[in-house]
């Protein structure tokens, strides 16, 4: 290699190229390795080349190996190492190297030549640290990760043995796709022939996400979000990259959201929202079909009164209870549910005739007509219910809902603890019940409301013993409005506390002032709604008006009705403790029509008992009655109560109750319910000769 010409030759090519010595010392180096390097050789100097590497430990191993090359003058094979630049750069080469020898063979020296692979190994070291990035995001992915190629698992991370429950990673990569899930979908698809749908999708598109359902090791079947992505592996070829994520826990999530959302947290029941879709539904599946449809809509009677008295706890299991009854009654395709407060409606689809759904409210009825059980006392809890029907009382589930509401009030008004069929007539009530509404705002504001009153005669002396206080409504718009109207709607809507106490003041005033008049004293009887007495802080409100009345306490006598017995709790007891300790009367007025019982006379301290009229009307002439007042007369005797027979109309009437020693009687025999003027001169006019005849008007 001696010789310009030689040398002009190793210029000429296209790698680094140098010359090194039997010492390992520099010989010759071409511009390509000065360039490489920053060195010529003069400025290399007698430095052995393999100072130059870049550790201690590469010196070595290059020295170990550059005698090696000298004592066995192996066959040559690249070696790589790194260098540093003259300005500090680590340059990483690749060498080969030959053998230089003289005219005798004998070796003279070894050349290299060398390629710099800096970038070459810049993007090896990227591309390893990307693979072993890409292996610890496979590996350590939260979502289950598998390669698939020619129909089987060639790859799976941990999250995919840790969701299906396999320990062996090797075990599991024998299966295949189709041994992990069930045989059919839910959507009842085959799953194999659904699974290579679901393949030529992803291959279409580039990608594939769906919902599947998959079998872990134990054999649950738990649901999958799958991604399918086609890729082309390394070696070219094509492979399947599949994402599994566990959807178990999103499922239940969405369906306790699903639950709350359509379903009523308190009964379990189906709330107004599913009601509403449900009925849409059966109302169009039964119109397609050509089917009659009913629906059951249940109003709970009373219970307002009972859960403001006892306490929303209270009141809350009555609702449960109730809502277990109605599931009792109702067949498997039907749906009973909440639709609010102590409102329930049942759907009734594919009945052979719209009346069918008669059978179904009587065994709802029968079902109340069992006492509910609060605090180891008994509660009746009757329901009142109206029926609507498709097609005949609306087209769509609006108007249904709309017409059973109506019929159902109706219902309410007819006494409670009933069914009735909606009829055209019943949308006139409504009307009318919303025109009541709207005038009863303010009523009180205009002096609407007027208390007339209602003699009560000692039968036996044929005297004015007192009267019964009532309210009339006579408005602008409407006229006069009875009481049996317009009550019930006052108590709906909240007003009849605020008439409560116009009567009270009212009649307390009126009556002083008749003492005052005619010189003498009168009992004055007054109703007691049940809203008035609902707490005891009301009902003490009422007794605080009283004991600041001018009247004497002992000239007072609140009436209240039987269903009222039903929600007395301890506060209220002691109110009508407190009431018999201030001498005021307590009375029970239409004694006999609702849930009366021995027990409750005896625990209440009541004074009076008002036999209801619908049992004087026939006392005459049907044994039953006599023989019912009669007991009850006794009854009365014994335990020291006076007893007013109610609606006397004629002097068979009055001579019965008086034989039979009903001493007080209250009818239109005597006087239909006057004004305050009216009554005194009533008073006045009255005798015991007459007295039959009389007539204030």
């Amino acid at each position: 290699m001696q010789g310009l010409a030689q040398e002009a030759l190793l210029e000429l090519i296209p790698f680094a190229f140098i010359q090194i010595d039997l010492e390992g010392k520099y010989v010759f180096a071409n511009a390509k390795y000065t360039e490489m390097t920053g060195y010529t050789v003069k400025e290399l100097g007698d430095t052995k080349f393999w100072s130059r590497l870049n550790t201690p430990d590469s010196r070595h191993k290059t020295m170990a190996l550059y005698q090696h090359i000298l004592t066995h003058q192996p066959e040559p094979y690249p070696v790589e190492s790194s260098v540093r630049h003259r300005d500090g750069r680590l340059i990483h080469t690749r060498t080969l190297w030959g053998y230089l020898r003289d005219k005798h063979q004998q070796l003279t020296g070894i050349m290299f030549f060398v390629e710099d692979i800096t970038q070459t190994k810049a993007i090896d070291t990227s591309l390893a640290l990307s693979l072993q990035q890409y292996r610890d995001l496979f590996e350590n992915a939260q979502d289950a990760l598998l390669i698939i190629q020619n129909g089987k698992f060639v790859e799976c991370n941990q999250a995919t043995l840790d969701m299906l429950g396999y320990t062996s990673r090797e075990n599991f990569l024998t299966l295949t796709p189709s041994d992990l899930s069930p045989a059919y979908q839910p959507d009842g698809q085959n799953s194999i022939s659904k699974a290579d749908e679901m393949m030529d999708i992803a291959l279409a598109q580039g990608s594939h996400r769906f919902e599947w359902e998959h079998v872990r090791a134990n054999g649950e079947v738990f649901p999958v979000e799958v991604t399918l992505t086609p890729l082309t592996n390394a070696a070219g070829e094509k492979v399947i990259h599949t994402v599994w994520r566990d959807l178990t826990e999103l499922k239940k999530h969405q369906a306790l959201v699903l639950k709350q959302a359509h379903y009523d947290s308190l009964t379990g029941l189906p709330n107004r929202l599913l009601l509403l879709d449900r009925l849409h539904q059966r109302v169009n599946e039964a119109r397609r079909n050509h089917q009659y449809l009913a629906i059951l809509f249940i109003d709970l009677d009373n219970f307002k009164i009972i859960n403001d008295s006892l306490g929303h706890q209270y009141g809350d299991q009555i609702l449960q209870e109730a809502a277990e009854r109605l599931r009792t009654v109702v067949r498997g395709a039907d749906t009973v549910g909440r639709l609010g407060g102590d409102e329930f409606l049942v759907i009734l689809s594919d009945l052979k005739k719209p009346s069918d759904a008669e059978y179904v409210a009587m065994k709802v009825l029968e079902q109340f007509n069992r006492s509910f059980e609060l605090k180891g006392r008994h509660f009746m809890m009757t329901s009142s219910i109206g029926i609507a029907c498709f097609p005949g009382d609306g087209e769509d589930a609006g108007a249904l809902l709309q017409h059973a509401d109506m019929a159902m009030y109706h219902s309410k008004g007819e006494g409670k603890n009933r069914f009735h069929f909606f009829t055209k007539r019943m949308n006139n009530n409504v009307q009318r019940r919303l025109q009541l509404e709207g005038q009863l705002h303010g009523a009180l504001a205009r002096n609407e409301f007027t208390v007339y009153f209602q003699p009560i005669i000692h039968l036996d002396s044929m005297t004015v013993e007192g009267a019964e206080a009532l309210i009339r409504w006579n408005n602008v718009a409407l006229g006069t409005v009875t009481p049996d109207e317009f009550i019930p709607i006052a108590e709906h809507m909240g007003f009849i506390e605020d008439i409560g106490i116009y009567v009270l003041e009212s009649a307390l005033a009126e009556t002083n002032l008749w003492r005052q008049a005619l010189g003498r004293d009168f009992v004055i009887s007054i109703n007691v709604s049940p809203q008035q007495i609902k707490t005891a802080k009301l009902f003490n409100k009422l007794l605080d008006i009283i004991a600041h009345s001018p009247l004497p306490n002992h000239l007072v006598q609140l009436e209240i009705t039987e269903g009222v017995l039903m929600i007395a709790d301890e506060d209220i007891l002691q109110c009508f403790a407190k009431l018999k300790d201030m001498g005021i009367g307590l009375g029970l007025d239409d004694f006999g029509t609702g849930y009366s019982s021995l027990s409750y006379l005896r625990k209440y301290p009541f004074s009076t008992l008002k036999i209801d009229q619908s049992f004087v009307n026939d006392v005459v002439d049907d044994e039953a009655d006599q023989e019912l007042v009669n007991a009850t007369i006794a009854m009365a005797k014994a335990m020291g109560l006076k007893l007013v027979a109610e609606g006397i109309e004629t002097q068979a009437q009055c001579n019965f109750m008086k034989e039979a020693k009903c001493h007080l009687g209250q009818g239109y025999l005597f006087s239909k319910p006057i004004t305050s003027e009216q009554f005194i001169m009533f008073v006045l006019s009255f005798n015991t000769q007459n007295s039959a005849l009389v007539d204030a008007h």
